[in-house]
């Protein structure tokens, strides 16, 4: 792949399935580039791409990947807060738990984080609440929340 020239072995087999048109496997691709973390940064091209993808599932998956590869916030977290606004509250929450895997809690993140706190979906509110919990200033109310969801 022409993104990825420093692309080896199994991170090079992983950027070529990202060009699968089967979106299952382009997120089971993406998710084990995390996993591999700091050895997978050849992929980093690629996956920037992939935050660009009309898929908002591999949107996340992609910005999660970057974060354990990285460990840099300030790409991924816009497209995190963008997919909190998502319709479909499976998206909204898998975005919730990727901000409360990164824990950024900058001026964005918090407003929007709140926000979802009043939704309906419980998986959402219970991933909100995890990502608030570790803010001192929202941490009473995301433990009202998370009280709230048992």
């Amino acid at each position: 792949m022409s993104l990825c020239p420093n692309a080896r072995g199994e991170v090079l087999q992983l950027v070529m399935s990202l060009e699968n048109s089967d979106v299952v496997q382009v997120k089971r691709a993406i998710h084990s580039l995390g996993q591999l973390g700091s050895s997978a940064s050849a992929s980093i091209p690629a996956l920037r791409e992939m935050l660009r993808s009309d898929d908002p599932y591999v949107q996340v998956h992609s910005a999660l990947a970057l974060w354990r590869i990285e460990q840099n916030a300030k790409d991924v977290v816009p497209v995190l807060v963008r997919q909190l606004g998502q319709d479909d509250a499976a998206v909204c929450s898998f975005a919730a738990a990727a901000l409360g895997e990164i824990g950024s809690h900058s001026n964005d993140v918090l407003p929007a984080l709140h926000a979802i706190l009043e939704e309906q979906d419980g998986y959402a509110r219970l991933h909100v609440a995890e990502a608030l919990a570790r803010s001192e200033h929202w941490k009473p109310h995301a433990a009202r929340v998370l009280l709230d969801c048992l």
